[in-house]
């Protein structure tokens, strides 16, 4: 469905102080301004929960491409951690990028790798690491393309509109309501 972000926003603050009491009275009307703030890690947070099934999944994967100095970039906000064992990478410049690569969920496999014909990527915090195969972790500079799951694009504006399933949308209704009322924590 096309939504905008403020309707939702206004969804899940009519949730937040929905609950009987007086509605003046609610520190979530003092906190107003948060749910704007606080939008998209609800987003985020409701894609990760409902967005398992396959089909989600290739639903929310786009594609970024990260300038790679000495082996690392900054990772977009947008990516879903959650999800990245099911990301792919490539590169315009070396075709065997995508068909040897493996992604690395522990640390350890990435600075030791099991093989040393495989390309290995992995993430730390929000820095995206790849390393060449059978090179150090800091030889690689250029672009790589990351396929990867991510949060739909949110609009600049808060009237804009965005394409969220039903589904989504409510769940992120909920998180947001549920976070700006103090019931969740990011």
């Amino acid at each position: 469905m096309a939504v905008s972000v403020l309707s939702l926003i206004n969804r899940a603050y009519r949730l937040a102080v929905g609950t009987g009491a007086d509605p003046h009275a609610s520190p979530v009307v003092d906190n107003a301004w948060a749910f704007e703030e606080a939008f998209p890690l609800a987003l985020s947070k409701s894609v990760e929960e409902i967005g398992l099934s396959p089909a989600e999944i290739e639903h929310y994967r786009r594609q970024f491409e990260l300038t790679m100095v000495d082996g690392s970039a900054d990772l977009p906000q947008d990516v879903l951690h959650r999800f990245l064992d099911s990301s792919t990478i490539s590169s315009d410049d070396d075709p065997s990028v995508g068909s040897s690569s493996s992604f690395c969920n522990r640390w350890s496999e990435f600075m030791n790798p099991p093989h040393l014909g495989l390309h290995y990527y992995a993430t730390t915090q929000n820095t995206f690491r790849y390393r060449e195969a059978g090179q150090d972790i800091d030889a690689f500079d250029g672009v790589i393309t990351l396929h990867a799951v991510s949060t739909p694009a949110i609009p600049s504006s808060i009237t804009g509109t965005m394409t969220l399933p039903d589904d989504i949308a409510d769940r992120t209704v909920e998180i947001l309501a549920m976070m700006i009322s103090g019931r969740a924590t990011a």
